[in-house]
């Protein structure tokens, strides 16, 4: 397995986890993995296998194929779109309750813009 393709589905992983609002403990919990095996994969240091991947799926509410989207190995383009995501969902969670409807305000501005 290339290191690429680790450090895609951990990126992926840490971005569904933190969209859930989850901790690594809190997640680890609910598949019955360690924070540090959730550390390592989200790292990209460990991969793991298919069936604890649906394990992670399924408590994040998220399908298997979640995980591989995006992924091309000849571009970092994927990789980047994911990271920028979950720059995204960083930048939310530090929002106050004030901020958040001109956000979504925004994100829906751009998206008609995009439409035309």
């Amino acid at each position: 397995m290339s290191k690429t393709l680790k450090s895609h589905i951990g990126s992926k992983l840490r971005l569904a986890r933190q969209k859930d609002g989850l901790t690594q403990e809190q997640l680890g919990a609910k598949i019955h993995k360690s924070t540090e095996a959730i550390s390592n994969i989200e790292r990209g240091n460990a991969f793991t296998s298919i069936e604890t991947l649906d394990k992670f799926a399924q408590a994040l509410n998220v399908p298997l194929i979640y995980f591989f989207e995006d992924y091309d190995r000849k571009s970092r383009r994927g990789r980047q779109k994911s990271e920028a995501r979950l720059a995204l969902v960083n930048a939310i969670g530090e929002l106050t309750d004030r901020d958040i409807p001109i956000v979504a305000e925004l994100v829906e501005s751009l998206k008609q813009h995009r439409r035309k």
